[in-house]
C-alpha cells in the first residue's frame, strides 16, 4: 500500500460519543511515531515495547540508550523510537531481519493538527503488507499549567512544561552519566557551533531541561507527587491514513531528517538551549538564532553516492512554541528553498490556542527538487529569546525519492 496522506490528533469522547479535539493546554502531543506492517512484524515490535520505553526496550531503566551502531536486530530495534534516526534505523533493521513495515511521523506532533503530511501523485510511503498498527505517542500532561503574560495583560501564554524542565526531583548522576539512574535516550552529540558557545543542552553536566528529563511517567513540576484525581482524563490517538487507488503508478518515498544541532554526517542532539537575551534588550531584538550546514542523503558504503540523487518531494519544519522561523537553504547557491509558514493560536479553541503555536506549513515540490547525495543543506532557525527556553528542536522533516542517476 502506497499511503500518501496521514494525520494525527488528540480526541477525546463526550457522554454521548461525539468525539472532539482535545485542546493542547489539557494535553500537548510533543511526538508521535507510528508503524505499519504485517500482523507478524507488528506483534514482533509490540512484544519488544509492551511495559518498556520504546526507546531504550529495557527494564528497569525506563530510557537506557544501548549502543545502536551494532548490527544486530535487537541494538537496531532500540533506536526505533528515536526522534531523529528512526528512519535510518529502520532501513539498516529491514537489511538484517525479516520484519516488514513502514514508520510514519517521528518528530511530528501537536503543531501538525491543522496541516496534515501530504504528498503529491505519484508519491507515497510505501507500506509492504499493511495488517496492523502499532502507535507511540509521547504526550504531556499540560492541565492548570498554562501560564499568563501579567495581572495586567492576562493573555494566555503557552504551558512551561513543554519544554520538558528538570525539576528538583530528577536524579541527575554525572559520575555514572545516568538520570534517574539510566542512560539518556538520546546520547548527548552537538556540532562544533553548538559545543563552542557552551550550549546547556549538549552535555549531561549542564542539562536544564528537555526530552532527557521527559520521559515515561516523569512529573515535571513539584516534588513528583501524582497529580490530583481532578485533572485524570481519558484521551485518544487519532489515525488518519489515505492511500493511493491499487495497482496505481507510485514512487516510493524514503524521509530523512535535517538537523540544526547536527554536524555535516547528520549525527545531532535533536535539542537545543536557549537563553534570554541581555536585560535591557528591546523584545523586538530578542532573536536566537541558530545555523547550520548538513550534507543531505545518506548512502551504504558499498553504494557509490556520486550515482545517485534524492528528488526532493516534501519538507516540513519542526520547531517547538517560541519559534519565529526556520528556513531551508541550498548550500552551494544560497538560495531559500523553503521558510516555514508558522501559525500562533489567538483563542481557546481547540486547535487555535492562544499562545501555542499551533500549524506548520510544508514546502511541496512538483516536479521533484533534485538533489545529488551529499548536496549541503543550510537550516536556519529563529527563535523569540525574551524568555529562555529548554529543549528547543529545529528540525526539516523531509521525503524524497532515491534516483540512480
Amino acid at each position: 500500500m502506497m499511503v500518501n496522506e496521514f494525520s494525527v490528533d488528540i480526541v477525546e469522547r463526550g457522554s454521548n460519543g461525539e468525539e472532539r479535539q482535545v485542546p493542547l493546554y489539557h494535553i500537548y502531543n510533543h511526538h508521535y511515531i507510528l508503524y505499519m506492517g504485517s500482523n507478524e512484524s507488528m506483534y514482533m515490535l509490540y512484544a519488544e515495547m509492551k511495559g518498556k520505553d520504546p526507546i531504550g526496550f529495557n527494564v528497569p531503566c525506563w530510557h537506557d540508550n544501548p549502543n545502536t551502531t551494532s548490527s544486530s536486530a535487537a541494538s537496531l530495534k532500540s533506536c526505533l523510537g528515536n526522534m531523529g534516526t528512526a528512519s535510518s534505523c529502520l532501513r539498516r533493521l529491514q537489511a538484517t531481519h525479516p520484519a516488514t513495515y513502514a514508520v510514519f511521523g517521528g518528530a511530528s506532533g501537536g503543531e501538525y493538527r491543522n496541516n496534515p503530511h501530504v504528498y503529491p501523485a505519484p508519491y507515497g510511503l510505501a507500506v509492504p503488507q499493511p495488517e496492523a498498527v502499532v502507535v507511540v505517542v509521547h504526550a504531556i500532561n499540560t492541565v492548570n499549567s498554562t501560564i499568563h503574560d501579567s495581572a495586567e495583560q492576562p493573555k494566555p501564554n503557552y504551558s512551561p512544561l513543554l519544554q520538558c524542565p528538570c525539576t528538583a526531583a530528577r536524579r541527575i548522576d554525572l559520575k555514572n552519566g545516568t538520570i534517574d539512574g539510566c542512560k539518556p535516550s538520546i546520547p548527548f552529540v552537538c556540532n562544533d557551533w553548538f559545543n563552542s558557545s557552551g550550549n546547556t543542552a549538549c552535555s549531561l553536566s549542564t542539562y536544564t531541561g528537555g526530552y532527557r528529563c521527559c520521559e515515561n511517567g516523569v512529573f515535571l513540576e513539584g516534588s513528583g507527587q501524582a497529580t490530583p484525581a481532578s485533572t485524570s482524563m481519558t484521551v485518544y490517538a487519532k489515525l488518519t491514513f489515505r492511500h493511493a487507488p491499487p495497482r496505481s503508478p507510485m514512487k516510493p518515498l524514503v524521509g530523512l531528517t535535517i538537523d540544526v544541532t547536527a554536524d555535516v554526517n547528520g549525527q545531532g542532539n535533536i535539542e537545543y538551549t536557549i537563553d534570554r537575551c541581555p536585560a535591557g534588550t528591546p523584545a523586538a531584538d530578542c532573536v536566537h538564532t541558530a545555523t547550520n550546514v548538513q550534507n543531505y542523503g545518506y548512502l551504504p558504503p558499498s553504494m557509490n553516492a556520486s550515482e545517485y540523487a534524492i528528488d526532493l518531494v516534501y519538507a516540513v519544519g519542526h520547531v517547538h512554541t517560541g519559534a519565529i522561523s526556520l528556513e531551508l537553504v541550498d548550500g552551494v547557491t544560497g538560495q531559500q528553498l523553503c521558510n516555514a509558514k508558522l501559525r500562533y493560536g489567538t483563542s481557546e479553541q481547540p486547535g487555535d490556542e492562544a499562545g501555542y503555536l499551533v500549524g506548520i506549513e510544508p514546502c511541496v515540490w512538483s516536479p521533484p527538487l533534485r538533489l545529488k547525495v551529499g548536496h549541503p543543506l543550510r537550516t536556519v532557525a529563529r527563535y523569540n529569546n525574551s524568555e529562555p527556553h529548554t529543549g528547543v528542536m529545529s528540525l526539516w522533516l523531509t521525503s524524497g525519492n532515491l534516483v540512480h542517476l
